[in-house]
């Protein structure tokens, strides 16, 4: 089987990790982004994977550094939030995009990244690397346990975070709260999700 409903699109699994939970108060530290084929298995090209220094040390919350287990120190010896905004502009022109083509974000709880996503770069420059309908694992997983309880069964997933539902799932979860091991995990999960028969 194979996707080809993206419309010359690319599905692309994002992951952040951060410095706290508002978006435009806290700060992005970590970002992942990988390019998905028809098979949703990672595309043959470097991934997007940075650690962003922090301009606002100040407001970082201590709970979200141990779940991220991002140590400050490393990340002020890390580029700046435009330096990664720059090179990020460079890997998206080395995707060589046909005209109006863009990343379609593969979010894991894109409730949570995609705002902190869009503080960082601007609406505009968003919704110039990635398209406005998006896909979420986390939605996905409780549209099936909604489906199953409107036919009155028992619903599939109890938990619909990342690590929930990787181990319903069968799908080894390395690394947990590495935006890059998130990505991948992500993208195996949906992949499972659309196979998935109650």
């Amino acid at each position: 089987m194979s996707l080809v409903t993206f419309n010359g699109n690319t599905l692309a699994a994002l992951d952040i990790e951060t410095t706290g939970v508002t978006p435009g108060y806290h700060e992005i530290v970590q970002i992942a982004i990988v390019p998905l084929d028809g098979d949703l298995e990672p595309q043959d090209r470097s991934p997007f994977y940075m650690n962003l220094k922090p301009e606002h040390t100040d407001r970082i919350m201590p709970e979200a550094m141990q779940v991220n287990r991002l140590k400050i120190e490393d990340l002020m010896q890390c580029p700046t939030q435009v330096q990664v905004q720059d090179t990020l502009e460079e890997w998206f022109q080395a995707m060589e995009f046909n005209q109006d083509k863009r990343m379609i974000a593969l979010t894991q709880n894109g409730e949570f990244d995609i705002p902190f996503v869009k503080v960082w770069l601007g609406e505009v420059a968003y919704h110039r690397y990635f398209c406005y309908n998006g896909r979420d694992a986390m939605q996905f997983a409780l549209g099936l346990n909604d489906q199953a309880a409107f036919k009155c069964r028992p619903v599939p997933f109890a938990g619909v975070g990342l690590k929930p539902l990787c181990n319903r799932l069968g799908i080894r979860l390395d690394d947990h709260h590495d935006a890059l091991a998130d990505c991948l995990a992500t993208a195996k999960v949906y992949k499972e999700l659309l196979r998935f028969e109650s």
